[in-house]
């Protein structure tokens, strides 16, 4: 199974995985090698594994990562593999802790079946915030909109799916959520192709979203923290 795995990678995809088989051999006891192109049913896309790295090499809690990529790169595939990769090395519990997804309500049902599919993962879509439980947790922003409780637990894995939607009357309910994260093990991960469409105010709205005490809209436009893709363009990281 191995041997027909590496087979079909081409000459860039081999060098990358033989990498990570190195980086395994240095040290049994540090997970520095990946374990999704042979535990899920996706194509190793080197790029794709970039956001992974970039999260993870973070020193400080809560990891964030804003991942921009253009349409049809990938976003969702990048997510599944970070929610992989953090399973395997136990940064994330899938029985004791809660990973919390905000997408809009028509890509409710293409996580959940992403996710399953692709990656072998049980989601639950959830039509109020009273109902987030323990496990992945699936929740539109219209839901989200029409909630009036808050959530009673910590949040170990926030994600949000087309964050420039969590403006006006709704950023301050999305940032309710946010403010669950576990400040001692969370992780923020936002996506978007549009992360720059809305307004000044807008942007900077989801900055905060990414770090919390980030209240200045200049900041935004100020980070040293940039961009990195597919196409090296767009990936905003802290």
């Amino acid at each position: 199974a191995m041997n027909s795995f590496i087979d079909k990678l081409n000459e860039h995809e081999k060098e990358m995985y033989r990498r990570q088989i190195d980086c395994s051999k240095e040290d049994n006891d540090k997970k520095e090698y990946i374990v999704s192109p042979l535990n899920d049913l996706i194509r190793f896309n080197p790029f794709q594994y970039e956001p992974y790295y970039k999260l993870t090499k973070q020193s400080e809690y809560p990891k964030t990562i804003y991942i921009a990529d253009e349409v049809g790169a990938g976003k969702t595939i990048e997510t599944g593999i970070i929610l992989t990769e953090l399973i395997y090395s136990r940064e994330y519990n899938i029985r004791t802790d809660v990973c919390l997804i905000i997408c809009p309500n028509l890509l409710c049902r293409k996580w959940r079946d992403t996710l399953k599919a692709l990656f072998g993962l049980d989601a639950s879509i959830v039509y109020s915030v009273k109902d987030i439980h323990i496990g992945i947790n699936i929740v539109s922003f219209d839901t989200i909109s029409g909630s009036t409780g808050e959530i009673d637990l910590k949040t170990s894995i926030f994600i949000v799916d087309e964050v420039h939607n969590a403006s006006g009357d709704r950023f301050n309910k999305v940032k309710t959520l946010r403010d669950s994260v576990d400040l001692k093990k969370g992780y923020v991960i936002l996506l978007s192709a549009t992360p720059l469409s809305g307004d000044k105010k807008d942007c900077a709205k989801q900055i905060q979203l990414l770090k919390s005490d980030m209240e200045n809209p200049d900041e935004f436009f100020s980070t040293e923290s940039i961009f990195l893709c597919k196409n090296k363009k767009i990936v905003m990281r802290y």
